[in-house]
C-alpha cells in the first residue's frame, strides 16, 4: 500500500492549524503542525514531504525560515511552499526570493487546499496556487 503523504502545516493561528489539519487529514494526508519557524528537529524526524509555511508568523518571517531550511542537508527533497493569504503576485514574489519552491493561497476552502497540496506534491517546477 502507499505510504501518505506527510505535510507540516507552520502557522501561529491554533484555528488555522485546526482547518488545514482537518482538510488535510480528510483527503488521506498525514498533518504535523508547528505554530513557530523552529522545525529543523521536526523536519529531521518527521520528513515531511512538503511544508507548507505561514508568510507572517508573529515577529517572525516565514521567508527566512524557508531560505534557512533551504540550506540544511536534512531537508533535501522537501518541497516547501509559503502559504498565505496575500495577493498571488506578493507570494510569487516572495517565493522567488526566498527559494520555496512555490505559494498556495489560503482561500477558506478545505476541497481546494487538499487539491492544491496534492498538486504541489507531484508537480516539480516552481508554481503557485
Amino acid at each position: 500500500c502507499m505510504q501518505k503523504s506527510k505535510i507540516l502545516v507552520v502557522d501561529d493561528s491554533k484555528t488555522y492549524l485546526a482547518f488545514a489539519t482537518a482538510a488535510l487529514e480528510d483527503a488521506g494526508y498525514t498533518v504535523i503542525q508547528s505554530q513557530d519557524i523552529w522545525i529543523s528537529r521536526q523536519i529531521r524526524t518527521e520528513c515531511p514531504d512538503l511544508i507548507l509555511m505561514d508568510v507572517s508568523l508573529g515577529p517572525s518571517k516565514g521567508t527566512c525560515a524557508v531560505s534557512a531550511v533551504k540550506k540544511w542537508n536534512f531537508s533535501t527533497g522537501i518541497k516547501i511552499f509559503l502559504h498565505s493569504a496575500e495577493s498571488a503576485e506578493t507570494l510569487s514574489e516572495l517565493a522567488r526570493d526566498c527559494g520555496a519552491d512555490g505559494f498556495i493561497r489560503k482561500d477558506g476552502s478545505a476541497q481546494q487546499l487538499a487539491r492544491k497540496v496534492s498538486s504541489a506534491l507531484v508537480e516539480n517546477k516552481r508554481l503557485g496556487f
